[in-house]
């Protein structure tokens, strides 16, 4: 239940975007909105989960999804270390 009121309020209220899923799991979150047609990124430290959500995806045949495995805190870092530089070279280009 809780899970469809979360892909719900996701689907109503963003479109076109990329989800960022900390602690995604298995993708129990991640998967429904990969459906939806969101491009999702799935962070989890635990790697049999992210192994677990990856055959989930391609069961599913989902294309737009990725799950990566590491500490989520250091993963979330990287990302908005990487978005900060994407927006520095767009704004000197």
């Amino acid at each position: 239940m809780i899970v469809q009121l979360i892909c719900q309020w996701i689907t109503a209220n963003y479109t076109g975007t990329t989800v960022i899923d900390a602690y995604s799991g298995i993708g129990a979150i991640s998967l429904p909105l990969a459906n939806q047609g969101f491009n999702v990124v799935g962070l989890e430290i635990n790697r049999a989960s992210i192994l677990q959500a990856r055959r989930n995806s391609e069961m599913n045949n989902l294309t737009n999804s990725q799950f990566i495995a590491g500490d989520v805190i250091h993963l979330l870092e990287d990302i908005l270390n990487i978005i900060v530089l994407l927006a520095f070279v767009a704004s000197v280009a």
